[in-house]
């Protein structure tokens, strides 16, 4: 039985299939974003990462490198961070920031946008 968008809208909640905690892991980044984490917390959580096989890891940029060193083979793509956590620099330096991210070996990027800036509509 497929699950088209049409019957998913008409079928009460109740009924819907569940995914498996592996089908749920695949849908979920696995984040370490603590501004304390060290090279041995990094560690640590790569190797559960490996257990639980999330979509992906979500690190802090200095740690990119050693990610995709760690994680290479196994399918668990390694996400990061620009302009995290306030997104308060100019957009010359985000995007700096993401052009080198991508270099270190990131295969998503998460670009904060300027709170303040966004409320006052200038995007």
């Amino acid at each position: 039985m497929e699950w088209t968008l049409e019957r998913l809208q008409e079928t009460p909640l109740h009924r819907l299939p569940l995914p498996t905690p592996e089908e749920l892991a695949q849908r979920m980044d696995h984040t370490l974003l603590r501004p304390e984490a060290t090279k041995k917390d990094l560690e640590a959580f790569l190797e559960d990462a490996k257990r639980i096989r999330p979509y992906a890891v979500c690190i802090h940029p200095v740690w990119v490198p050693l990610a995709r060193r760690r994680l290479e083979g196994t399918g668990i793509r390694v996400a990061t961070v620009v302009a995290f956590p306030h997104g308060a620099t100019l957009p010359e330096v985000k995007a700096a920031e993401t052009r080198r991210v991508v270099e270190a070996g990131a295969e998503e990027v998460a670009m904060v946008m300027h709170v303040g800036l966004a409320r006052m509509g200038a995007w």
